[in-house]
Protein backbone atom coordinates (compact mmCIF):
# COMPACT_ATOMS: atom_id res chain seq x y z
CA UNK A 1 0.00 0.00 0.00
CA UNK A 2 1.29 3.45 -0.95
CA UNK A 3 0.88 4.93 2.56
CA UNK A 4 3.23 2.40 4.17
CA UNK A 5 6.61 3.81 5.22
CA UNK A 6 8.39 0.57 6.11
CA UNK A 7 10.43 -0.59 9.08
CA UNK A 8 11.18 0.69 11.70
CA UNK A 9 8.29 3.17 11.56
CA UNK A 10 5.84 0.44 10.68
CA UNK A 11 5.79 -3.34 11.19
CA UNK A 12 3.28 -5.45 9.28
CA UNK A 13 2.46 -9.10 9.99
CA UNK A 14 -0.53 -10.69 8.24
CA UNK A 15 -3.47 -8.39 9.08
CA UNK A 16 -1.77 -6.88 12.16
CA UNK A 17 0.14 -3.62 12.15
CA UNK A 18 2.46 -1.80 14.56
CA UNK A 19 2.99 1.93 14.13
CA UNK A 20 5.94 3.45 16.00
CA UNK A 21 6.68 7.12 16.62
CA UNK A 22 8.96 9.28 18.74
CA UNK A 23 6.15 11.45 20.11
CA UNK A 24 2.42 11.29 20.70
CA UNK A 25 1.76 14.00 18.10
CA UNK A 26 3.69 12.04 15.49
CA UNK A 27 1.78 8.88 16.43
CA UNK A 28 -1.57 10.62 16.01
CA UNK A 29 -0.55 11.88 12.59
CA UNK A 30 0.64 8.44 11.44
CA UNK A 31 -2.45 6.70 12.81
CA UNK A 32 -4.87 9.11 11.15
CA UNK A 33 -3.04 8.85 7.81
CA UNK A 34 -3.04 5.05 8.01
CA UNK A 35 -6.73 4.90 8.97
CA UNK A 36 -7.87 7.31 6.24
CA UNK A 37 -6.06 5.34 3.52
CA UNK A 38 -7.33 2.06 4.93
CA UNK A 39 -10.95 3.17 4.92
CA UNK A 40 -10.53 4.58 1.42
CA UNK A 41 -9.93 1.02 0.23
CA UNK A 42 -13.06 -0.29 1.93
CA UNK A 43 -11.34 -1.70 5.03
CA UNK A 44 -12.20 -0.99 8.67
CA UNK A 45 -10.07 -0.59 11.79
CA UNK A 46 -11.01 -2.63 14.87
CA UNK A 47 -10.85 0.06 17.55
CA UNK A 48 -11.32 -2.41 20.43
CA UNK A 49 -8.15 -4.28 19.44
CA UNK A 50 -6.10 -1.15 18.82
CA UNK A 51 -3.96 -0.16 21.82
CA UNK A 52 -1.35 2.48 22.63
CA UNK A 53 1.85 1.53 24.45
CA UNK A 54 4.16 4.30 25.68
CA UNK A 55 7.80 3.74 26.56
CA UNK A 56 8.62 4.78 30.12
CA UNK A 57 12.05 4.24 31.66
CA UNK A 58 10.90 5.17 35.19
CA UNK A 59 8.75 2.08 35.62
CA UNK A 60 10.02 -0.87 37.67
CA UNK A 61 11.73 -3.51 35.53
CA UNK A 62 9.59 -6.31 36.91
CA UNK A 63 6.49 -6.52 39.08
CA UNK A 64 6.45 -9.68 41.20
CA UNK A 65 3.15 -11.43 41.75
CA UNK A 66 4.08 -11.78 45.41
CA UNK A 67 1.79 -11.11 48.34
CA UNK A 68 3.90 -8.19 49.59
CA UNK A 69 5.66 -6.37 46.71
CA UNK A 70 8.12 -3.61 47.55
CA UNK A 71 6.65 -0.13 47.16
CA UNK A 72 9.74 1.03 45.24
CA UNK A 73 11.17 -1.83 43.13
CA UNK A 74 7.94 -3.92 43.17
CA UNK A 75 9.78 -7.15 44.04
CA UNK A 76 8.72 -9.38 46.90
CA UNK A 77 9.94 -8.29 50.33
CA UNK A 78 11.12 -10.39 53.26
CA UNK A 79 11.77 -9.67 56.90
CA UNK A 80 14.35 -6.96 56.27
CA UNK A 81 11.82 -4.29 55.26
CA UNK A 82 9.95 -1.29 56.63
CA UNK A 83 6.31 -0.28 56.26
CA UNK A 84 5.31 2.97 54.52
CA UNK A 85 2.14 4.33 56.09
CA UNK A 86 1.46 6.61 53.11
CA UNK A 87 1.27 4.05 50.29
CA UNK A 88 0.56 1.13 52.68
CA UNK A 89 3.37 -1.00 51.25
CA UNK A 90 6.50 -2.66 52.61
CA UNK A 91 9.87 -1.45 51.31
CA UNK A 92 13.23 -3.24 51.05
CA UNK A 93 16.08 -1.93 53.14
CA UNK A 94 18.19 -1.50 49.96
CA UNK A 95 15.41 0.76 48.59
CA UNK A 96 15.48 3.06 51.65
CA UNK A 97 19.21 3.92 52.07
CA UNK A 98 18.76 3.27 55.81
CA UNK A 99 21.52 1.23 57.45
CA UNK A 100 19.45 0.04 60.43
CA UNK A 101 15.71 -0.37 60.01
CA UNK A 102 13.46 0.58 62.90
CA UNK A 103 9.70 0.94 63.01
CA UNK A 104 8.90 4.53 62.06
CA UNK A 105 5.28 5.75 61.65
CA UNK A 106 6.55 8.80 59.73
CA UNK A 107 8.60 6.85 57.18
CA UNK A 108 8.01 7.75 53.53
CA UNK A 109 9.32 5.63 50.68
CA UNK A 110 11.08 7.16 47.66
CA UNK A 111 7.95 6.92 45.56
CA UNK A 112 5.80 8.79 48.11
CA UNK A 113 8.47 11.46 48.58
CA UNK A 114 8.58 12.01 44.82
CA UNK A 115 12.13 10.80 44.08
CA UNK A 116 10.68 8.18 41.71
CA UNK A 117 8.04 8.96 39.10
CA UNK A 118 4.86 6.94 39.50
CA UNK A 119 4.72 3.97 37.13
CA UNK A 120 0.97 4.27 36.62
CA UNK A 121 -0.34 5.76 33.39
CA UNK A 122 -1.21 9.44 33.49
CA UNK A 123 -3.83 8.79 30.83
CA UNK A 124 -6.06 5.75 30.42
CA UNK A 125 -7.35 6.74 26.99
CA UNK A 126 -6.14 8.97 24.16
CA UNK A 127 -8.46 10.60 21.66
CA UNK A 128 -7.32 10.50 18.03
CA UNK A 129 -9.92 12.04 15.76
CA UNK A 130 -13.21 10.28 16.53
CA UNK A 131 -11.46 7.24 18.04
CA UNK A 132 -10.74 6.74 21.74
CA UNK A 133 -7.78 4.34 22.09
CA UNK A 134 -6.87 2.59 25.35
CA UNK A 135 -3.39 3.14 26.84
CA UNK A 136 -1.90 -0.09 28.25
CA UNK A 137 1.19 -0.95 30.31
CA UNK A 138 1.89 -4.17 28.39
CA UNK A 139 0.65 -5.96 25.31
CA UNK A 140 0.59 -9.69 24.56
CA UNK A 141 0.82 -10.81 20.94
CA UNK A 142 1.39 -14.39 19.72
CA UNK A 143 2.40 -15.47 23.22
CA UNK A 144 5.07 -12.79 23.66
CA UNK A 145 4.68 -9.78 25.96
CA UNK A 146 5.98 -6.26 25.35
CA UNK A 147 5.83 -3.73 28.18
CA UNK A 148 6.71 -0.09 28.70
CA UNK A 149 10.24 -0.61 30.05
CA UNK A 150 11.39 -3.07 27.41
CA UNK A 151 13.49 -6.06 28.34
CA UNK A 152 12.04 -9.54 28.71
CA UNK A 153 10.77 -9.62 32.31
CA UNK A 154 7.16 -9.52 31.16
CA UNK A 155 7.80 -12.11 28.45
CA UNK A 156 9.50 -14.58 30.79
CA UNK A 157 6.75 -14.19 33.37
CA UNK A 158 4.10 -14.90 30.73
CA UNK A 159 5.96 -17.96 29.46
CA UNK A 160 6.39 -19.31 33.01
CA UNK A 161 2.66 -18.90 33.59
CA UNK A 162 1.91 -20.77 30.34
CA UNK A 163 4.39 -23.52 31.24
CA UNK A 164 2.72 -24.04 34.62
CA UNK A 165 -0.63 -24.32 32.87
CA UNK A 166 0.72 -27.07 30.61
CA UNK A 167 2.43 -28.74 33.58
CA UNK A 168 -0.79 -28.94 35.60
CA UNK A 169 -2.67 -30.34 32.60
CA UNK A 170 -0.06 -33.13 32.29
CA UNK A 171 0.38 -33.65 36.02
CA UNK A 172 -1.42 -37.05 36.12
CA UNK A 173 0.99 -38.33 33.47
CA UNK A 174 4.15 -36.67 34.81
CA UNK A 175 3.67 -38.02 38.34
CA UNK A 176 2.42 -41.53 37.64
CA UNK A 177 4.85 -44.32 38.58
CA UNK A 178 3.58 -46.60 35.82
CA UNK A 179 5.70 -44.53 33.39
CA UNK A 180 9.49 -44.51 33.70
CA UNK A 181 11.29 -41.35 34.72
CA UNK A 182 13.03 -41.19 31.37
CA UNK A 183 9.75 -41.22 29.49
CA UNK A 184 8.29 -38.62 31.84
CA UNK A 185 11.38 -36.50 31.20
CA UNK A 186 10.77 -36.69 27.45
CA UNK A 187 7.16 -35.60 27.92
CA UNK A 188 8.24 -32.76 30.21
CA UNK A 189 10.86 -31.62 27.71
CA UNK A 190 8.48 -31.70 24.73
CA UNK A 191 5.27 -30.38 26.27
CA UNK A 192 6.33 -28.10 29.13
CA UNK A 193 9.84 -26.85 28.51
CA UNK A 194 9.03 -26.08 24.89
CA UNK A 195 6.24 -23.81 26.15
CA UNK A 196 8.57 -22.22 28.71
CA UNK A 197 11.27 -21.40 26.14
CA UNK A 198 8.94 -20.26 23.37
CA UNK A 199 10.43 -17.17 21.62
CA UNK A 200 13.45 -17.29 23.96
CA UNK A 201 15.80 -16.89 20.96
CA UNK A 202 15.44 -13.10 21.11
CA UNK A 203 15.16 -12.51 24.86
CA UNK A 204 17.68 -9.98 26.31
CA UNK A 205 17.75 -11.96 29.55
CA UNK A 206 19.29 -10.60 32.74
CA UNK A 207 20.61 -12.69 35.60
CA UNK A 208 17.34 -12.30 37.50
CA UNK A 209 15.36 -13.45 34.44
CA UNK A 210 17.46 -16.60 34.12
CA UNK A 211 17.18 -17.25 37.86
CA UNK A 212 13.39 -16.95 37.64
CA UNK A 213 13.26 -19.51 34.82
CA UNK A 214 15.64 -21.92 36.58
CA UNK A 215 13.75 -21.63 39.87
CA UNK A 216 10.40 -22.57 38.32
CA UNK A 217 11.96 -25.34 36.23
CA UNK A 218 13.57 -26.84 39.33
CA UNK A 219 10.23 -26.86 41.16
CA UNK A 220 8.67 -28.82 38.30
CA UNK A 221 11.56 -31.28 38.19
CA UNK A 222 11.31 -31.96 41.94
CA UNK A 223 7.55 -32.39 41.60
CA UNK A 224 7.97 -34.99 38.84
CA UNK A 225 10.58 -36.90 40.87
CA UNK A 226 8.47 -36.64 44.07
CA UNK A 227 11.39 -35.04 45.91
CA UNK A 228 10.90 -32.32 48.50
CA UNK A 229 13.23 -29.37 48.84
CA UNK A 230 14.01 -30.39 52.43
CA UNK A 231 15.50 -33.67 51.20
CA UNK A 232 18.48 -31.74 49.79
CA UNK A 233 18.94 -33.85 46.67
CA UNK A 234 21.13 -32.51 43.89
CA UNK A 235 19.27 -31.04 40.93
CA UNK A 236 21.90 -32.52 38.59
CA UNK A 237 21.04 -35.99 39.84
CA UNK A 238 17.31 -35.36 39.42
CA UNK A 239 17.80 -34.10 35.87
CA UNK A 240 19.95 -37.15 35.09
CA UNK A 241 17.13 -39.36 36.32
CA UNK A 242 14.76 -37.64 33.87
CA UNK A 243 17.31 -37.51 31.05
CA UNK A 244 17.09 -33.74 30.59
CA UNK A 245 19.64 -30.93 30.64
CA UNK A 246 19.92 -27.62 32.47
CA UNK A 247 17.33 -25.12 31.30
CA UNK A 248 19.94 -22.33 31.01
CA UNK A 249 21.95 -24.50 28.60
CA UNK A 250 18.90 -24.88 26.36
CA UNK A 251 18.25 -21.16 26.60
CA UNK A 252 21.78 -20.41 25.42
CA UNK A 253 21.46 -22.95 22.60
CA UNK A 254 18.26 -21.37 21.29
CA UNK A 255 19.86 -17.94 21.36
CA UNK A 256 23.00 -18.98 19.46
CA UNK A 257 21.04 -21.05 16.96
CA UNK A 258 18.93 -18.02 15.98
CA UNK A 259 22.04 -15.81 15.88
CA UNK A 260 23.74 -18.15 13.42
CA UNK A 261 20.58 -18.34 11.32
CA UNK A 262 20.42 -14.52 11.22
CA UNK A 263 24.05 -14.17 10.13
CA UNK A 264 23.46 -16.55 7.22
CA UNK A 265 20.59 -14.39 5.93
CA UNK A 266 20.93 -11.93 3.07
CA UNK A 267 21.97 -8.40 3.98
CA UNK A 268 18.56 -7.17 2.81
CA UNK A 269 16.69 -9.39 5.31
CA UNK A 270 14.90 -7.43 8.05
CA UNK A 271 16.17 -9.53 11.00
CA UNK A 272 19.75 -8.77 9.97
CA UNK A 273 18.98 -5.07 9.49
CA UNK A 274 17.31 -4.83 12.90
CA UNK A 275 20.25 -6.61 14.58
CA UNK A 276 22.63 -3.95 13.22
CA UNK A 277 20.21 -1.05 13.67
CA UNK A 278 21.65 1.94 15.55
CA UNK A 279 19.29 3.97 17.74
CA UNK A 280 19.97 7.69 17.72
CA UNK A 281 19.60 9.79 20.84
CA UNK A 282 21.28 10.85 24.05
CA UNK A 283 22.71 8.04 26.18
CA UNK A 284 21.17 8.19 29.69
CA UNK A 285 23.26 8.20 32.83
CA UNK A 286 24.17 4.93 34.49
CA UNK A 287 24.91 1.53 33.08
CA UNK A 288 23.68 0.54 29.64
CA UNK A 289 20.46 -1.48 29.53
CA UNK A 290 20.99 -5.17 28.85
CA UNK A 291 20.60 -5.98 25.17
CA UNK A 292 20.31 -9.24 23.26
CA UNK A 293 23.64 -8.73 21.53
CA UNK A 294 25.36 -8.46 24.93
CA UNK A 295 24.28 -12.01 25.74
CA UNK A 296 25.44 -13.13 22.30
CA UNK A 297 28.90 -11.61 22.75
CA UNK A 298 29.23 -13.35 26.10
CA UNK A 299 28.20 -16.69 24.53
CA UNK A 300 30.66 -16.26 21.66
CA UNK A 301 33.44 -15.59 24.12
CA UNK A 302 32.50 -18.67 26.13
CA UNK A 303 32.73 -20.98 23.08
CA UNK A 304 35.56 -19.03 21.40
CA UNK A 305 33.44 -18.43 18.30
CA UNK A 306 33.25 -15.62 15.74
CA UNK A 307 30.72 -14.49 13.16
CA UNK A 308 32.62 -16.27 10.39
CA UNK A 309 32.06 -19.61 12.12
CA UNK A 310 28.31 -19.27 11.55
CA UNK A 311 28.75 -19.60 7.78
CA UNK A 312 29.37 -23.32 8.21
CA UNK A 313 25.93 -24.36 9.48
CA UNK A 314 26.84 -27.95 10.37
CA UNK A 315 29.92 -26.96 12.34
CA UNK A 316 28.06 -24.14 14.08
CA UNK A 317 25.17 -26.35 15.19
CA UNK A 318 27.58 -29.04 16.42
CA UNK A 319 29.61 -26.52 18.45
CA UNK A 320 26.65 -24.87 20.18
CA UNK A 321 24.68 -28.10 20.76
CA UNK A 322 23.83 -28.80 24.42
CA UNK A 323 26.13 -31.85 24.33
CA UNK A 324 29.03 -29.47 23.80
CA UNK A 325 27.93 -27.14 26.58
CA UNK A 326 28.03 -29.70 29.37
CA UNK A 327 28.84 -33.35 29.98
CA UNK A 328 26.53 -35.94 28.53
CA UNK A 329 23.69 -37.15 30.67
CA UNK A 330 24.65 -40.18 32.67
CA UNK A 331 22.90 -43.24 31.27
CA UNK A 332 21.34 -45.65 33.73
CA UNK A 333 23.10 -49.04 34.14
Amino acid sequence: MEFREGCPSELLYADDLVITAHSLEELKERYQCWKDNLEAKGLKVNILKTKILMSKSQMPTHVDKSKFPCGVCMKGVGRNSIFCNYCQKWVHQKCTNIKLLKEDPNFKCKRCVGDIVSYENDEKEIQIGNDSLEVVNSFCYLGDVIDQVGGCAGATTARIRSAWKSFHELLPVLTTRSISLRKRGEIFQSCVRSVLLYASETWPVKVEDVDRIIRNDNIMVRWICSVKLSERKSMDNLRNMLGIRNIDVLLRYNRLRWYGHTLRMNDSAWPKKIMNYDINGVTPRGGQKKRWIHNINKDLQKFNLSQNDAKDRAKWRKTIHPKSQQEDIVQPP
